[in-house]
């Protein structure tokens, strides 16, 4: 309708199939726009001399090894270990070729410009800042990854390559609503799609250059998947934000979807808490007694504040996830695991009786209408997740309005044989059901594997959220499943159910400081770092710690650590001093020794030069006479030889050795630069003794540190006391209802709210306070008419109005 007169190609696998059976190539006409598929487009592959050419840039990019210093630096062992980075890497490239098509060669088929819808599809192509030094260096960003590089996004990187080339640096178009999450390693990229000239023009030619740039890399200790701790680096956020701000909004076209005028239901987003169980209770004592967990040399052991609050995650989801309340891995498992799963988690069973009741009512409420759907994210204990179906159809739904959504439904084929055979998935299968208001499905507990990338707004009402992420994109993510465009329901009710006075409301509220930094990257102003990073651990271990004893104990430590960080970084500093003093001193004295070898052989070749000259005359004269076959010619070519060799030597150390002073000039500019940096006096000497007064103060300072430790835990004991008795004092007062009560009430605020019973109420409410203020005001002037004679037309307006009103 937009443009009649342009030439339309709509391409599928099928129509894809038909074109090469009637031709033997693909081409598109000029002037024509064309619609793909995803499947269509990831059968394109290059013609070879364009496929050498252009993965020999994404090469460059994933990683630039210097084989010769690896070689060196490594030996065999380095020469291995560059042969097996190198297997890695063609491995990742030649993914990008699988499943193409030998006809089909996307630089050969007419393609000026790309439109991409859903690009954050696309965002994991670079998932590692690879280190381009030697095999000796090691990798300070190791830690940093993105999970596996995706082969279509693989290949829209060379595809966009080959669009920039031959379209001035232009013509790539991405379009979504979540580009990314918090990790750089996707904003680089979506970005390296479409800036590859801007990049270029600030000195960033791979990801490891951004990763310097612009992202700030701290050590911290990690929970992995299996459960271990490992300490490794982690992004925390981006650095030097100006710069890369300016970067990001010259490329990036930001809009709300309040600025986009997306018609988006109203959200209500509302946390319900629970009171924990007397089982959850002892468990948890006894979780926060790792906190105190020692290794052999009695030193706190790393990972045990992690540990603890990642399994008082769990046991706030249902006490029987908790496998072991120890640090050991091969310990016994606990009594229960994996008993009773929804009767003994207040979280599980208020959403689930919640959808039993809300589907039931609605159903009492509204009948012969469309159920509006609900969604349950079970973010751990997917094993569980037929268990909660099993309870919920025992409390009287259907067996088909309940579909359970994990990686499993993902690969499984759906179970309508006609949908199968098109190689529909059941995880489609249901969110099409589900979308549908007059589907069968009503009810989804899913996985994380819900959280992005589907879309379950068709007709949902309620959202039901077990566990609090420590990204704050995911939860956004998760808010995302309903709480968009196309939804029938007006109203989206966004539940965080939690347990009372635990890690899920500390974290909760973390998360609510930290949700809206996404934003940050976009804004046209603030600070020069931007934190995006997960909620780290060490932000809530202290707060979900409830005896107060353990907890001053633990403030202090965490004080403490802090300030042995802070001296730390001073004593590392005054290092770095002393560094770049022995430095200056080493690189001093070898300028001059380099210097003086230098003008010593220059001096010499510039002697020899005019000799050289001299004998290569006589030779070529002995030549000109006929006398090369003489003794005279024989001894003069001799002595030529043997002086130009002579001055090809002088020539070779003078230039080597001016090499070797230029370098050791360098290397003193930068020390200078560092010198001034750290405030030295640029006399080696005088820094030498600021470098000693420098320590002499922290020395001190740790001294002063020592003695204030005990007094400090006196305070902070007082405190925490003090504070616990507080928190105590205010559960009594406030008290939770019983579970049915808070169901019930939670239930019929919903239903109020999306049958529209509450906003009428209110709407009535202040209807009827209006007209009495005007019934009132209209009756003290009718009564204040003395100072005129009333007339008829004055009481007959009296009475309309009454009858009016």
């Amino acid at each position: 309708d937009l443009f009649p007169n342009v030439p339309l190609n709509t391409i599928g696998t099928k129509q894809l199939n038909k074109m090469l059976e009637e031709k033997d190539k693909f081409e598109v006409d000029e002037g024509s726009v064309t619609i793909m598929s995803y499947d269509a487009y990831t059968r394109f592959g290059f013609s070879e001399e364009k496929y050498t050419e252009l993965t020999k840039e994404i090469k460059d990019q994933i990683t630039n090894p210097d084989k010769e210093a690896q070689k060196e630096a490594g030996g065999k062992k380095g020469d291995r270990a560059a042969a097996i980075e190198q297997e890695k890497v063609e491995a990742i490239i030649g993914s990008a070729n699988v499943g193409t098509d030998p006809r089909l060669h996307f630089d050969k088929s007419g393609f000026d410009h790309i439109t991409v819808d859903e690009a954050h599809n696309f965002n994991n192509i670079f998932t590692s800042p690879k280190n381009t030094g030697t095999s000796r260096q090691s990798n300070e960003y190791e830690g940093i990854t993105g999970g596996n590089s995706s082969t279509r996004g693989l290949k829209l990187w060379l595809t966009s390559r080959e669009v920039l080339k031959n379209n001035n640096n232009r013509n790539i178009m991405l379009l979504t609503a979540t580009p990314f999450t918090n990790n750089p390693l996707q904003v680089y990229s979506l970005i390296s799609l479409m800036a590859k000239e801007r990049l270029e023009e600030m000195g960033i030619l791979n990801i490891h250059d951004f990763v310097s740039a612009f992202v700030d890399v701290q050590q911290e200790y990690v929970m992995e998947a299996n459960g271990k701790i490992k300490n490794t680096n982690t992004a925390r956020g981006f650095k030097n934000a100006k710069a890369f701000r300016k970067l990001i909004n010259e490329f990036f076209d930001y809009k709300t979807g309040e600025d986009g005028g997306i018609n988006r239901p109203d959200l209500i987003r509302k946390s319900i808490l629970l009171p924990e169980t007397e089982e959850m209770k002892q468990n948890r004592a006894v979780l926060e007694g790792l906190f105190d967990a020692k290794d052999e040399s009695g030193r706190p052991l790393p990972g045990a504040a992690l540990k603890s609050i990642g399994n008082q995650q769990l046991q706030n989801i249902s006490p029987a996830l908790l496998k072991s309340i120890s640090m050991d891995e091969k310990g016994s498992k606990m009594k229960g695991y994996g008993q009773n799963f929804v009767e003994r988690s207040p979280k599980v069973k208020f959403a689930l009786d919640s959808i039993v009741k809300f589907y039931n009512e609605f159903k009492n409420r509204k009948p012969g209408e469309p159920v509006p759907g609900q969604i349950c994210f079970l973010p751990k204990g997917v094993e569980f997740t037929k268990d909660m179906k099993s309870y919920l159809i025992a409390k009287g739904i259907p067996k088909d309005a309940v579909g359970v959504m994990t990686p499993k439904e993902k690969s499984a084929k759906a179970k309508d044989p006609d949908k199968a055979s098109e190689g529909i998935s059941q995880f489609t299968e249901m969110t099409e059901d589900f979308n549908n208001p007059a589907g069968k499905l009503k009810i989804i507990i899913g996985s994380d594997v819900i959280k992005e990338g589907v879309d379950l707004n068709g007709n949902t009402a309620v959202c039901y959220n077990l566990m609090t992420a420590w990204n704050p994109t995911d939860e956004q993510q998760k808010l995302g499943r309903a709480w968009r465009q196309g939804n029938l329901q007006s109203r989206v009710h966004f539940v965080d159910v939690q347990i009372e006075d635990s890690i899920d409301t500390k974290l909760y509220q973390k998360q609510a400081e930290k949700a809206s930094r996404i934003n940050d990257i976009f804004a046209d102003s603030g600070g020069n770092a931007i934190d995006t990073s997960d909620v780290n651990p060490d932000e809530v271990k202290l707060d979900v710690i409830t005896d107060p004893d353990r907890k001053a104990q633990m403030a202090l430590a965490l004080g403490i650590a802090e300030e042995t960080g802070k001296r730390q970084e001073k004593q590392l500093v005054i290092l770095s001093m002393q560094t770049a003093l022995e430095e200056h001193e080493k690189f001093s004295s070898s300028a001059e020794y380099n210097e003086k070898e230098f003008l010593y052989y220059e001096k010499k070749a510039s002697d020899l030069m005019p000799i050289v000259k001299e004998l290569r005359e006589k030779v070529k004269q002995l030549e000109k006479d006929g006398k090369k076959t003489t003794e005279e010619y024989e001894d003069a070519v001799y002595e030529y030889e043997d002086k130009e060799d002579d001055l090809k030597t002088y020539k070779k150390r003078a230039s080597e050795y001016k090499q070797k002073l230029r370098t050791d000039q360098a290397k003193l500019e930068t020390i200078k630069k560092k010198f001034e940096r750290y405030g030295l006096p640029e006399d080696p000497k005088t820094a030498e003794k600021f470098i000693n007064e420098e320590q002499a103060k922290l020395d001190k300072e740790r001294e002063l540190d020592k003695a204030s430790n005990e007094q400090k835990l006196i305070e902070l004991k007082e405190r925490y006391r003090k504070e616990r008795a507080e928190i105590e004092e205010s559960k009594k007062k406030r008290g939770l209802d019983k579970l049915d009560t808070l169901v019930t009430n939670h239930v019929n605020e919903v239903l109020d709210d999306i049958l529209g019973v509450k906003r009428a109420k209110s709407l009535l409410g202040k209807a009827a306070s209006l007209y009495s203020e005007k019934i009132l005001e209209f009756n003290n002037s009718f009564k204040s008419l003395h100072k005129r004679k009333r007339n008829a037309s004055d009481i007959l307006l009296y009475h309309i109005f009454l009858d009016f009103t």
